[in-house]
């Protein structure tokens, strides 16, 4: 690293740092390295995940078409064909609801669900479009929690009835990080506002409630899994089972198949084959354009740096030479040539470019030898015209005289 002085504006000097510099120049081989080394790399976790979610039980039951009265609960039973143990997930799916909607997805406010109390209506501006009711901006009017997010929280409630077997429990199934920095009470000041889970028996506590926690977290994908309940270090016999579902949401705001999954879950969460099926489907994209490129490579190869793959001259060097020699020195007979001979105009696409810097300076300089030659012999040629008329004109002068005398 070397370093100078620059005068800046007004005499200040400041040092200037020069540091060494690498250009990376990606070649066809250091391409095919890299993608099969990452082609490597996604197959064996892709294969490493299918092999962990192919192990795991999944049993699953439609319910929406089962429970039409939401007025009351009821009770679908879910068959297990095989012995399930360890850390087994009650969870909920949804086919068809659009939670990375950007719309819905940008439609909170961080600081209302942190705790702050917020009544202004431009404040709450990102939850837009359920900031008020009526898209009133009256206080009274304001919904709490504001924004689409909140307001579309699914509140179907499931309860495990075997309690013999095992007892599932709704604690920790949100992310630690979430409860402890993004979601608190709602602030004790509001006294006016639509509380939108206020008094909800099932689901206590509001904004800090678990499952609207859950629920804030946007699935990326249309159909979804959400987490409702997990048992650990339980031991579910094969044999039927019944739960009961409090269908609270309303169809009319929903109309997409619901599920109701128990599974057993791995080291890698429950038995969804979506995390595998991308790893597999990127390393086997990657290998694949390897091949192409070593095929490319083997069978069309292209020496690096090679100009001619690029650009090919119509004549070979030494007659283009000569060719733009020729029409120079008539662009300097008809008084048109110019001082300057660009070097781009002898390619020398055999040799490097420094030989083309050397072959370009010679052609220069034969271009004006020839020129300067050409130009000493019209010269020689005049002076000789004009001696003879000279010598002639002495002769006549001298034949004149004799003649007189």
């Amino acid at each position: 690293m070397s370093g100078f002085f620059t005068t800046h504006i007004g005499g200040e000097q400041k040092k200037s740092f020069l540091f060494k510099k690498w250009r990376n120049h990606v070649t066809p081989r250091a391409a095919i390295i890299t993608l099969l080394v990452f082609g490597v790399i996604f197959l064996v976790f892709g294969l490493s995940f299918k092999f962990l979610t192919d192990d795991l039980a999944a049993y699953r039951v439609r319910y929406d078409e089962i429970c039409q009265n939401v007025s009351s609960p009821c009770v679908v039973n879910i068959s297990v064909n095989q012995h399930l143990k360890g850390r087994i997930a009650l969870l909920y799916q949804l086919e068809g609801f659009y939670q990375n909607h950007r719309k819905m997805f940008n439609s909170k406010s961080y600081p209302q669900l942190a705790g702050k109390y917020i009544t202004s209506y431009n404040e709450l501006s990102a939850c837009s479009p359920a900031i008020s009711k009526g898209d009133s901006k009256s206080p009274e009017d304001l919904y709490i929690p504001c924004g689409l997010m909140a307001k579309s929280f699914f509140n179907d409630y499931y309860r495990w009835m075997n309690t013999s077997v095992g007892i599932f429990s709704e604690v920790n199934i949100s992310q630690e990080s979430d409860r402890q920095n993004l979601y608190k009470p709602i602030n004790s000041s509001y006294k006016r506002g639509i509380r939108l889970l206020l008094d909800n028996t099932d689901f206590p506590g509001e904004t800090t409630n678990e499952h609207f926690i859950v629920w804030m977290r946007a699935a990326a994908m249309p159909t979804f899994l959400k987490l409702f309940a997990r048992c650990n270090d339980c031991s579910i016999p094969a044999g039927n089972y019944s739960i009961e579902i409090r269908m609270h949401y309303p169809q009319s705001m929903f109309h997409g198949p619901r599920y109701l999954v128990l599974t057993a879950a791995g080291g890698i969460g429950s038995g969804s084959s979506f995390l595998a099926i991308s790893y597999i489907t990127a390393g086997g994209f990657s290998l694949a354009i390897a091949l192409i490129f070593l095929i490319q490579m083997l069978t069309c190869p292209r020496p690096f740096g090679d100009l001619s793959s690029i650009w090919e001259p119509k004549l070979d060097l030494a007659n283009r030479r000569n060719h733009m020699i020729d029409t120079l020195l008539n662009e300097e007979e008809d008084g048109k040539m110019s001082d300057d001979i660009p070097l781009h105009s002898f390619p020398n696409t055999s040799e490097s470019e420094s030989n083309l810097y050397d072959n370009s300076t010679a052609t220069n300089s034969t271009i004006h030898s020839k020129s300067e030659a050409k130009s000493k012999s019209e010269n020689k040629s005049k002076n000789e015209t004009k001696s003879t008329t000279e010598n002639k004109s002495t002769s006549e002068g001298k034949s004149k005289s004799e003649k007189n005398e």
